[in-house]
């Protein structure tokens, strides 16, 4: 945006009066000097001169005070414009908040976001649930004043390594204080941490239970709530599974060994599945993230595998423990692509913001100088005035 004052400066002002008055002054009282001899009729001329110059000093002012008014008219309209893309900001700020909020509360893991002071901002309902207090007893609360059990612990080391190093962290740990494991995916940002973690104590009783004994693994195949297969490490073809995956893959259980993990999974993701599947066999990883899988009718949905390695049948095998993912993964990819949109939002709205603001201040300051010119030009109009009389 052009300054609309930039040829109504104090200095062009200034110096243009002083020019015309002096040369005014000079040459009215050099040609009145010299046209009229008689002093008296002099006197007279020069009374005229000087209600001459005020008239001519008055109407100057009035284009200054015309030029001013105009200027503060355009200043009045773009401070109201800039106050409603500011509220227009704001509201799409609070509607894009309100949305990720909504899809934070659907999500099965409980939700936390820390700033960078380690004070909460955000609990979802099933993280309140889980520490046994309610949201609105957390916001704004410190983290390690309320849990001051967790310091030093697992957790409590890789939150900091995550803000510190700004990268993403998976972990499994217990939690020795609550006598739980616990299953975090930190996500930090400049502002701070969004965490989400479940309970996995389930979960890991029922890994070691399946670890110790072939017995208590048939029990566990049939009750556990995630989906689990056994699979050949050499051939990859499967060699039992629990009811819960044959209801995923929809298939029963004599069908399902005759399948192997080529059968399970989309053709354009085999690549990456197999080495996922070849990095659990050399106990590189123990979950593999984020697996599509392939149900018998087509559809498709994605698993996080956790695998330990055990001998069945004289044959080294992997046993996967498949947990659906699929409404998390894709609440999560809606959250990232949110977070991403809102944060661009941001970014441009505080650009304008504060070139605008920039620009305001600079016309104030014009502004201010204009008074105090104007101040002075009529305490100098005045001063003529009294010496006319």
């Amino acid at each position: 945006m052009k300054n609309p004052t930039k040829k109504l400066s104090p200095f062009s002002i200034a110096l243009t009066y002083a020019v015309i008055a002096g040369l005014w002054i000079f040459f009215s009282d050099w040609l009145l000097a010299d046209v009229i001899q008689n002093s008296r009729m002099l006197t007279k001329f020069q009374t005229y001169k000087g209600w001459f110059f005020v008239a001519v000093t008055t109407l100057i002012l009035y284009l200054l005070l015309k030029g001013y008014q105009s200027i503060m008219t355009r200043y009045n309209h773009d401070k109201e414009r800039l106050l409603i893309s500011e509220q227009q900001s704001r509201t799409e700020a609070e509607n894009s908040k309100k949305q990720v909020t909504e899809i934070l509360e659907r999500v099965s893991d409980a939700c936390i976001s820390l700033d960078k002071n380690w004070m909460y901002t955000y609990v979802n309902t099933q993280a309140a649930q889980l520490f046994n207090r309610k949201p609105e007893q957390l916001i704004g609360r410190h983290i390690w004043t309320e849990f001051p059990e967790g310091i030093d612990q697992p957790f409590y080391k890789a939150y900091y390594k995550a803000l510190e190093e700004q990268n993403p962290l998976q972990l499994e740990e217990y939690y020795k204080p609550w006598d739980r494991w616990f299953e975090n995916r930190i996500y930090p940002s400049q502002d701070g941490l969004t965490v989400f973690f479940h309970d996995i104590t389930a979960r890991k009783k029922a890994e070691d239970a399946l670890i110790k004994s072939e017995e208590r693994l048939k029990i566990l195949f049939d009750n556990t709530s995630d989906g689990i297969l056994l699979a050949d490490i050499e051939t990859k073809r499967f060699l039992a599974g629990n009811k819960r995956i044959c209801r995923m893959l929809g298939c029963s259980e004599e069908e399902l060994t005759a399948l192997s993990v080529f059968d399970i999974h989309p053709e354009e993701d085999l690549p990456y599945v197999i080495e996922q599947f070849e990095k659990l066999s050399r106990k590189e990883i123990i979950t593999a993230r984020h697996i599509p899988v392939k149900r018998r009718d087509g559809g498709i949905f994605y698993v996080d595998i956790n695998s330990s390695q055990i001998v069945f049948d004289g044959k080294d095998c992997l046993l996967g423990i498949f947990r659906d993912i699929t409404v998390q993964w894709e609440a999560e990819k809606k959250i990232r692509s949110l977070n991403e949109e809102l944060e661009e939002k941001v970014r441009q709205r505080t650009k304008e913001l504060e070139t605008k603001t920039e620009e305001l201040e600079r016309l104030n300051k014009v502004f201010v100088g204009r008074e105090l010119r104007m101040k002075e030009l009529k305490e100098k109009i005045a001063e003529l005035e009294r010496r006319a009389k």
